[in-house]
């Protein structure tokens, strides 16, 4: 059996380039150097001014709710989930309402809240 999967662009991009973005762990940025933030805007056509290094995917859901949500917020959560997803606008004090039953849950959450 073959699986064909679309080419990795980014893992492709990490072998031709790790030579030139060296990143200090110990003593580097915690926003990513300048040459970091290039090579991201290079490979992902957004000007450097534009790109956010996180520290991992959850301070980047962490901003992102930080900056869109705020305290009293209804939230959908669908179940399963990755917990932060869940965990972080709890946190902000937002109210969760957890769906499990799917994207048909969720369509119709939306609905009753737009009215």
């Amino acid at each position: 059996m073959t699986l064909d999967f679309p080419p990795f662009r980014l893992l492709h991009w990490i072998l031709d380039n790790h030579e030139k973005v060296k990143h200090d762990l110990a003593t580097g940025s915690l926003t990513g150097t300048e040459e970091l933030k290039d090579a991201v805007s290079d490979l992902s056509g957004a000007g450097p001014e534009n790109v956010l290094i996180t520290n991992g995917a959850s301070e980047a859901n962490f901003l992102v709710c930080a900056a869109l949500l705020s305290r009293g917020d209804d939230v959908l959560v669908e179940r399963p989930v990755y917990e932060p997803l869940a965990s972080i606008p709890q946190g902000i004090g937002c109210e969760n309402s957890i769906l499990q039953e799917g994207l048909r849950r969720i369509s119709e959450a939306l609905r009753e809240f737009a009215t």
